[in-house]
């Protein structure tokens, strides 16, 4: 199934991108949106590298494993993650479109992906 194979690839590349922000946080923030100067700004920004590494590694568990089902019901539940980043940045007021884009985007495929998968 074509959705699996989407679903896998979108699970690859969350663990991408969060092994980059345990690698390099500070430019992972900016990806994220937020500026992280600091030490302190910097662990949090590899604690949500942390966190989309393993959901990355969750979604491509049940790829592998799992029916469609199960794996569409992952992917809803990881939604909540740019929908969370959004919100993180709507309480910074973060005012550059441009950072809520991926996030509000990765949000929409991975809602239209997990409904496909159900």
């Amino acid at each position: 199934m074509v959705q699996v194979w989407l679903a896998a690839g979108l699970g690859a590349a969350f663990m991408l991108l969060g092994i980059v922000a345990v690698v390099r946080p500070r430019a992972a923030a900016r990806g994220y949106g937020i500026a992280a100067e600091g030490p302190l700004a910097q662990s949090w920004a590899a604690a949500a590298g942390w966190r989309d590494a393993a959901a990355g590694a969750m979604i491509l568990a049940v790829s592998a494993v799992g029916g469609s089902t199960a794996l569409g019901s992952v992917v809803l539940a990881a939604v909540l993650i740019p929908v969370g980043d959004v919100l993180v940045l709507a309480r910074a007021r973060v005012r550059s479109p441009g950072s809520y884009g991926p996030h509000t985007a990765a949000a929409a495929a991975m809602t239209a992906l997990g409904l496909w998968l159900l």
